[in-house]
């Protein structure tokens, strides 16, 4: 076996984060790891490495690593393009890394475990120290926890919406409790209800594995995905659900329509009134009951605000023969007009 390299790791890892990489570049990079599996290690060791110090930059050790950096770098071979001089630095400070990484190992620590959450009505939009965003829909709350070979956030309940950095080595992986979703770098939705997980692919690609319970509907019931590998890979424009019956066949997503609330509106097309009523639900503290089981069965269309459920209920007492009821807790009561 080839002994690692960890210089060789060095100039890809600087090759790998500059911003004007190419996808030849990759394509050589992922050869390159192929080629022996000591180029992984010393390239996966020097990543981590590279996470953990960014998270503790101001540590003695790693002050001592820039300043080599620096005064190596004013040695260095001259290089006049911008980009040239970018990955001319990513180098010598990933290789001051690798040098002290006997020092640096002992004294650094991987950012803490973080818990976000929204309120009932609220959005929130987080950048992750990977570069990655994050975006929480109502009342949502989700953990992130970084470790040296991955980035996972933890779904406690809630929508959220992933556009995720690039990393070949530290997967993001979303853990939704039915299911685990991975990504390497993707843009896409997970909404985690009570007894379901919606999953929707928006760009790129991601693996989405079943949890045990689901699985095992899944070949209990004898669908035609019991036979399928346990890890599901979806492209861009598919969705799925995960649910105690087992994970749901593939099937397009409506983009425009999946991503409304990301504005602020909810887009509705011919759905039942029911299901319409629970999602404005959603972002709104005063609730709307529907008191008749027919009535819930009536078709409701259009574009609404989600902080506005009075233009909601407005739109459809118009619309249908509903009669609109104050209760005395706030909420909205909606009963036939016969």
């Amino acid at each position: 076996m080839r002994q690692e390299s960890p210089s060789e790791a060095a100039r890809w890892f600087a090759r790998m984060h500059d911003d004007e990489r190419t996808p030849a570049d990759e394509a050589r990079f992922d050869e390159w790891l192929a080629r022996d599996p000591g180029n992984e290690r010393a390239y996966q060791r020097l990543e981590a490495l590279w996470g953990a110090v960014e998270s503790t930059r101001n540590a003695a050790p790693i002050r001592e690593a820039r300043a080599r950096a620096v005064e190596e770098s004013q040695h260095s071979a001259q290089l006049s393009a911008a980009a040239g001089r970018r990955r001319g630095g990513w180098f010598i400070a990933a290789a001051a890394v690798v040098a002290t990484v006997g020092v640096v190992a002992v004294q650094v620590m991987l950012p803490a475990d973080v818990v976000y959450r929204t309120a009932v009505g609220d959005r929130r939009t987080i950048q992750l120290s990977d570069g990655s965003q994050l975006i929480l829909n109502t009342d949502t709350v989700a953990t992130v926890r970084y470790r040296l070979t991955s980035r996972t956030v933890q779904l406690e309940r809630g929508q959220a919406h992933f556009d995720v950095a690039h990393s070949t080595l530290r997967p993001f992986l979303v853990d939704a409790g039915r299911g685990v979703i991975r990504a390497i770098g993707t843009r896409f939705e997970v909404y985690r209800q009570a007894d379901e997980v919606q999953v929707k692919l928006l760009e790129g690609r991601i693996e989405v594995t079943p949890a045990a319970e689901t699985r095992r509907a899944d070949v209990a019931a004898g669908t035609t995905l019991s036979n399928q590998p346990a890890r599901i890979e979806m492209t861009a424009g598919q969705q799925t659900a995960l649910s105690a019956s087992g994970m749901a066949p593939l099937t397009a997503v409506n983009v425009p329509v999946a991503t409304a609330w990301l504005d602020g509106k909810l887009v509705f097309n011919d759905v039942r009134l029911q299901e319409a009523v629970a999602e404005i639900n959603r972002y709104s503290t005063q609730k709307i009951y529907v008191l008749d089981g027919g009535l819930a069965e009536f078709r409701v269309s259009g574009v609404f605000r989600t902080d506005r459920a009075d233009a909601f209920i407005s739109a459809v007492s118009t619309s249908l023969p509903i009669l609109v009821q104050p209760a005395a807790d706030g909420a909205v009561l909606l009963a036939p007009a016969d």
